[in-house]
């Protein structure tokens, strides 16, 4: 047991590292398999985010409902012990559609210097800054689950982890509906 609390101890830095490590190995494979990987996927995300009726265009709709799915999964599959499991899934899947949007995004539209500091770097700045919030949210919540569940002798207390989750959804909400008002107004 003395291992294990040592561990546990840093466990925010663990979790800083363990996210940005998964993270950073989605962006990795979603390049690699941008470029060596099948069509289909890549034209299924191309279809999902940038063409409607054979048309470029922003699909906002389908960003909200993506991003909301990804928020409620992410915080429902954390309530459990395999929720360390499964976010880190969603993690790695994140930084893929990070790849592939920023990919689509340069080869779709002509590159100018002020379109890409005033409208991509600060988008994508929000966007990683969300995955960020909701990674740490989802495996801290998975791994209190799962040293309740399996290591200590603690009671499991559902008002602390709600009162925690509730807390994390209004920035994540506010993170949301800054992202949203970005790509309106700005992109």
């Amino acid at each position: 047991m003395g291992i294990l609390n040592k561990i546990f101890k840093n466990e925010k830095l663990l979790i800083n590292i363990f996210s940005f490590v998964l993270l950073g190995c989605g962006i990795i494979f979603g390049i690699i398999y941008y470029f060596y990987g099948s069509e289909n996927l890549i034209n299924l995300c191309k279809y999902i985010f940038f063409y409607k009726d054979n048309e470029i265009t922003n699909n906002y709709n389908l960003y909200m409902t993506i991003t909301g799915v990804y928020i409620f999964l992410s915080l429902f599959i954390s309530t459990s012990f395999l929720g360390i499991f499964f976010n880190s899934f969603i993690i790695f899947s994140k930084g893929i559609q990070l790849t592939l949007a920023t990919i689509f995004y340069f080869t779709l539209n002509e590159f100018s210097m002020g379109m890409f500091f005033l409208g991509y770097i600060p988008q994508m700045l929000i966007e990683l800054i969300l995955v960020y919030v909701i990674s740490i949210i989802s495996l801290r919540l998975s791994l209190n689950c799962l040293t309740i569940s399996f290591i200590t002798r603690e009671v499991f207390n559902s008002r602390k982890i709600i009162n925690y989750i509730l807390d994390y959804v209004i920035i994540i909400l506010i993170i949301v509906t800054i992202s949203m008002a970005f790509k309106v107004y700005a992109l």
